[in-house]
């Protein structure tokens, strides 16, 4: 009766973890921002102050913890005619002209250029918003892996030889 007891509280917690991984892959879609700017992609153009920048690329690599690593560049010509660059990544600040941006990949291919002033709470908000996503999905992992490690101990304490 014991074992049986056992096997049904298996199938459960199976069921509770395979719940869980199902909700991760199906329900769980990570947060896109969405803000009212453009985007910009390699060799796009924008003018800050009077200067025109030019998007000399749009990089996104793998890192080998599965995250995503991006990379940008822009350039320019300043007022003695020499070219400048610079280089951004994912969330960094870049000072156009006189203004402060904060930089943003939607994707592999195109950027955000925002301004601090117009749009530094929306980017703190949608930072917080992928936190409190990856603070959920860490959780839903955690219940398949005690769920899953509960059942294979209750298995083997239940198919353990009785004495006597």
């Amino acid at each position: 009766m014991q074992r049986r007891a056992a096997a049904v509280y298996f199938a459960l917690l199976v069921l509770i973890a395979g719940g869980a991984y199902a909700f991760l892959q199906v329900g769980m879609a990570p947060p896109t921002a969405e803000f009212d700017a453009d985007t910009y992609g390699q060799g796009d153009e924008f003018a800050v102050g009077g200067t025109t920048y030019t998007v000399a690329g749009v990089d996104a690599s793998e890192t080998e913890g599965g995250e995503m690593d991006y990379e940008g560049e822009l350039t320019w010509t300043n007022q003695t005619g020499a070219e400048q660059s610079t280089t951004f990544g994912q969330g960094e600040n870049v000072t156009l002209g006189d203004v402060q941006h904060v930089v943003h990949f939607p994707s592999g291919s195109e950027v955000y250029v925002l301004p601090h002033d117009q749009y530094l709470d929306d980017y703190q908000e949608f930072t917080d918003i992928q936190d409190h996503f990856g603070e959920r999905k860490a959780g839903f992992w955690g219940i398949i892996y005690i769920s899953l490690i509960g059942g294979i101990v209750l298995l083997m304490s239940a198919f353990m030889p009785v004495k006597g």
